[in-house]
């Protein structure tokens, strides 16, 4: 991580969509899917953030912007 990432290391998890999940505990487990929701939920608000802007581009300058 590169000191312009605004995500401190303890927030940065080296979880991933797709590991093997047989050896981790159910502690492991619960963490990660706090994880993950957290990350849906910063993704979700980014993506609300893009179409408010889109939406305010193609009100300001007409048409479909891409």
């Amino acid at each position: 991580m590169d000191d312009s990432d605004p995500r401190s290391a303890s927030q940065v998890s080296p979880a991933r969509a797709g590991d093997d999940l047989a050896r981790l505990s159910e502690a492991e487990l619960t963490e990660r899917i706090e994880i993950f929701r957290a990350e849906t939920t910063r993704i979700e608000a980014e993506l609300r953030q893009r179409t408010s802007v889109r939406a305010a581009a193609e009100a300001l300058f007409g048409g479909k912007t891409s």
